[in-house]
Parts: C-alpha cells; structure tokens; sequence
C-alpha cells in the first residue's frame, strides 16, 4: 500500500492562502484602503494616480490663484487711497471758486493742492506687490494657472498714473460744420448777438435785416429755429442791436439803432421773459452811426443800464436809464478825439471796478477812457495803429486783465495791460489776408484766449495763444462775410462759433476734440481756473470709480477661479477616495469567514495529519 501526504500538502497551501487572505483583509479594515499594492488592482490604481495628480494640480492653481488677489487686493486698497485725495483736490478748487479769495489765499489753496499730488504720484511709486509696481502702468497684465492642465488665464491691471486719471476733453483746433440755416437772417453788415432770451438756458441768435430784427431761438443742439421777427416799421433800416434787462424782470431787452426817412432812433424791445418781445418806444438818436455805435452799461453804478453812444464831431452821448425801459434825455461828453469815430466797447480796464470805454477811431488809433464812477471819463491811453479797423477786448495773458486787440489790414496788434488801465508790450501778427473780424475763444480750455477771425477772403482762421503768443492753428475756406459769434450752443462746456454767409445765412462751427493729460492745468489762480480744476477732478473721479470697478471684477474672477479649482479637487479626491476606500462591511464579513475557513481547514490538517501518525504506528506495531 502506498501512503503520501498530498492531502496535507494541498491542505496546508489552502490554509497559507487564507492567512494571506485574512491579513489582506486586516490591511484594508486598518488603513481603510481597498488597494494595498499596485497589483491588488491595476486598472483602479491607474485610475487613481491620475485622480490624484489632477486634485493636486487644482489645489496648486487655487494657491497660485489666491496669492495672485494680493495684486489686486493691494491695487484696490491703492486706488481707494486716490480717489479720497482726488475729492480733496476737488474740495480745495470748490474753495476756489470764491471770487473774494486774496492772491495769498489762493496761494495757501494751491500749496496744499500740490501737496496732495505729491501724495497722489507718491502712491502711483510705491505700490507694490511681490516686488511688481502696480500702478505704474509697467506691469500691464497677470497670467494665472486655472487648472491641472496649466491652461493660463489673464487679468488686466489698472494703471493709475496721475495723466491717466487728471484729463480734460479740449478743441483741436479741427472746425466742423454742425448746423446750418435755410433762410436769410441778415442783411448787410449790422452786428449780431448770441445770448439766451428767453430764460431756456439755450443761446438764441439775434440778428437785423432791413426793418426787421429777427430772433432765432437756440435748439440746444448747435442750431437755431426758425427765426421770429419783429418789425421796426416801414422804411427802418437797423444798424445795431445790444441786450439788456431794462426793466429789472430778468430778461434781457433790446436796443435797436435804426433809420427810417433820414431820421435816426433808437427803438426799444421789451422781453417778457419768453423771448417774446414788444416795441414799446422809441426816441431820436445821433446820426450816421452803425455796428458797434453804443454800449448799454451801468456808468453810475445804480443798477440802471445806461445807453452811452457815439455822436458826430468826435463826441459821446450819454442817456441814463431810468430802470424801467426808459432813458433820461442825452448828455454831451466830447472825447476829443474829432470825427471818424465807428466803434465803442466798454468794460473796467484798471481794475478798480467801474466801467470804462475803448473807442476806435478809424485808421487812426483805439483811445481808452477811465470811467468816474457818475457818468464821467477821461482819457488814459492811445494806442496807435494806421489801418485801425476794428478792435476787441479780451485778457490775452491770462493774468485777467483786459488786453487789446486792434484789426489793421493783414495784421493785427497785441496791446498788453498792465492792469492799471496802461498798455504797451505790443505784438504784431501778419495773416495771409486782411483781417475782417475778431473774437475769443479757448479752444484748448488752457485758460488762455485763442483768437478767431472772419478774413477778408471769406475763410476762418484760429490762432492758437501760447503764453500771449499767437500763431495759426487751423484755418477754414469759406464765404463768411458777415458776423463772428461764440458762445456755448450745446451747453456742454465747448464753445461754437457762429457765421453768416453771402446770402445771410447762419453756419455754426464746433472744434473737433480730444481728451488729453491736464496737469498742468490743475491751478487755482483764479474762478475760472478752478472752475477747470473742478471738470478735471470730477473726470479723475469718474476714471478712479471705473479702474475700482474693473479691479473688483478682476478680484471676484479671480476668486471665482479658485473656488472652481478648490471644488473641482474636491470632487476629484472623492472620486479617489471612492476608487480607493475598502468596503468595510464586505471586508468584515470576508475577515469572518477566512477566520472561519482557516479555523475549518486547521482543524482538517490537524486531523489528516493525525490519522498519518495513527498509520504509521500501526505498521511500527506490525
């Protein structure tokens, strides 16, 4: 017979695989973790060395993510910081805009204005991150890993220069046509006005033709409507009209010079407030006047305006209003300058407050009167100029003191004020034609007053001011031999000019603009000036308030990337973990059962084994 142990051999082996088994299954109950080795399960362990390189890949975008928001978190907190400053600065010039400040206390605003744009430059220096300027405009954008993949985002910083921020909308110099008339509202060379008559807040145009002064009323847009007239009577011919509130109701009244039958008058239209106006009297007036023959203006300072015109033999007449659309009887001023006298401005040429005369004296000179106080005048200053055609008065050095300028054939004369009603410091500039009309413009709202002019060949021409220096800056052919007006007729702040034609039809111009740096317009010298100071400050303002707003969208993008990274390694490391974890009941009931199976297959080896030692015993015994 024979007799092997196969039985416990294989027994044996069973029982080694079920204690392996069985400590597999205590690894997996221990670290909770279904894949002890590679080999447990391949294709599982493959799948999740990939699941966990993608959530460490998200996690790392989220880190790189969430230190990118200190850039934008730094450049918030910076432009926070400029935008409090720029109300400052806004703050002073509001100050500024007291006509009663003093020169010192303008100067004591203007030292801490320039305080605050130190703090404001210094700001723009010192902000940093990582070592990176942020405002400077040298770091112009951020890149950012979103993803596993290192697929790039990028973020755009705000720069936030003081040029970026301090800005101002300025003419070109560039003309463009913007509306023109369909019907004739002039009519040889009577003056024109540009001004608001009835209470709208739009310029109206008032012109003469023949008998008629016709008003066009402004459509807030650059243009006028139709224009409504009102008659001087049959024959009248208008020379010259001028506006004033004659009534004291707040409405301006017109004063109309005109003839009818060789008799000269003077007709006055009373306004009710809507621009609709009344003849209502009228008087004899002087002869042989034309444009720019009288000024209405308070001489006695009362309130009342005064007529004060020009008169034969080289003298003045002086008619005192009586406040309610009536003037007293004419008084004489002789001037002594003899006849050929065609025009008169008046205004305060030495700065003590009353009004004072300029009267020009055809191809002979411009002669300054001071003014008394009480309807009195005398001459001051006479600045001579041979082919003395027309003159204007306007401050040229932006020191606010009137200068003036007087038409001479191709030229035209700079006489400079020196605020105490003298004049000298003269400069002459020739054009390519004669010059026929002038008036002021800042086309380039620098403060100081750019002149425009109706040339004798029908063209524009606009010469730019650079510190009381005049050169040519655009000009513009054209038939425009009649008028030259300025005025704001949109009310956006930039003047438009206003023409007429050869058949007495109005065009108006506006100046093609850009936006540009203002530093050096941030003064406050004067009202105006800081009137400017306020626009620029209110744009800083407005510029600051959208960098903030971008670089807020920038932080919550940001801040939405990184929590979709964040999510989507959470969803990936439970993905994995899902791959990975044990199944805890499974693998405490598989533990049960190899515990039982081993138990069983103990039992079984120990019991073949025993029946081999009985076997064997029973052959030792036989």
């Amino acid at each position: 017979m024979k007799i092997g142990n196969s039985l416990s051999i294989s027994l044996s082996n069973r029982l080694l695989e079920t204690s392996k088994a069985i400590n597999k299954s205590l690894t997996r109950l221990s670290t909770g973790s279904r894949l002890t080795r590679p080999g447990d399960d391949i294709a599982s362990f493959s799948q999740a060395v990939q699941l966990d390189a993608k959530a460490r890949g998200m996690r790392q975008a989220s880190l790189n993510l969430n230190a990118g928001l200190g850039f934008f978190q730094t450049a918030d907190a910076a432009l926070a910081n400029q935008l409090e400053l720029v109300q400052s600065i806004r703050d002073l010039a509001v100050d500024a805009l007291n006509s009663e400040l003093t020169s010192s206390q303008r100067e004591g605003l203007q030292l801490s204005l320039n305080s605050l744009m130190e703090s404001f430059n210094q700001i723009v220096q010192s902000t940093s991150f990582d070592g990176k300027k942020l405002l400077d405009g040298s770091l112009k954008s951020l890149d950012f890993t979103l993803d596993h993949k290192g697929n790039l985002g990028e973020l755009q910083l705000q720069k936030s220069r003081a040029q970026d921020n301090f800005v101002l909308e300025v003419g070109t110099g560039k003309l463009e046509q913007i509306a023109t008339s369909s019907s004739t509202l002039v009519d040889g060379a009577p003056n024109e006005l540009l001004l608001d008559v009835t209470g709208d807040g739009n310029l109206d145009l008032i012109t003469i033709s023949q008998n008629e002064v016709r008003i066009s009323k402004g459509n807030g847009i650059g243009g006028f409507a139709a224009p409504e007239s009102i008659n001087l009577g049959g024959g009248a011919d208008g020379y010259h009209v001028e506006a004033a509130d004659l009534t004291g109701n707040g409405a301006l009244d017109l004063v109309v010079y005109s003839q009818t039958a060789g008799t000269d008058y003077f007709a006055i239209l009373e306004n009710d407030g809507t621009g609709s106006f009344t003849l209502t009297s009228s008087f004899a007036g002087p002869s042989g006047l034309e444009s720019d023959s009288f000024v209405l203006v308070d001489v006695n300072g009362n309130g009342q305006k005064d007529l004060v015109s020009l008169a034969s033999g080289g003298d003045l007449q002086l008619r005192l209003g009586n406040g309610d659309g009536t003037f007293q009887a004419a008084t004489t001023i002789s001037t002594g300058m003899g006849g050929g006298l065609t025009k008169i401005k008046a205004a305060d040429l030495n700065g003590n407050g009353l009004v004072d005369l300029a009267i020009l004296q055809a191809d002979t000179n411009v002669t300054t009167f001071s003014g008394d106080g009480s309807g009195g005048f005398t001459s001051t200053a006479t600045l001579t100029n041979g082919d003395a055609s027309d003159f204007l008065l306007a401050d040229i050095k932006g020191n606010g003191h009137l200068d003036i300028v007087i038409l001479g054939g191709d030229s035209f004369e700079i006489f400079q004020n020196d605020g105490t009603g003298g004049f000298g410091s003269t400069q002459e500039v020739v054009g390519a034609a004669d010059f026929e009309s002038v008036n002021f413009i800042d086309f380039n709202r620098n403060g100081m007053n750019d002149l425009i002019f109706r040339m004798s060949d029908g063209s524009l021409a606009l010469y730019e001011n650079k510190s009381g220096s005049f050169s040519l800056k655009s000009s513009l052919e054209g038939d425009f031999l009649h008028g030259l007006l300025v005025g704001d007729l949109k009310g956006d702040g930039f003047s438009e000019i206003v023409a007429f034609n050869d058949m007495g039809e109005f065009v108006s111009f506006r100046l093609e603009t850009e936006t540009i740096a203002a530093l050096d317009r941030l003064q406050l010298s004067s009202v105006e000036a800081a009137q400017r100071v306020v626009e620029i400050a209110d744009n800083a303002i407005a510029n600051l308030t959208e960098k903030i707003t971008k670089n807020s969208f920038q932080v919550g993008r940001l801040e939405r990337w990184s929590n979709h990274a964040d999510g989507v390694a959470s969803v990936v490391e439970e993905a994995r973990q899902s791959l990975l974890e044990a199944d805890i009941a499974f693998e405490t009931a598989e533990l049960v059962r190899l515990q039982i199976l081993q138990e069983a297959q103990v039992a079984t080896l120990s019991q073949i084994n025993l029946n081999a030692q009985l076997v064997l015993e029973l052959f030792k015994l036989s």
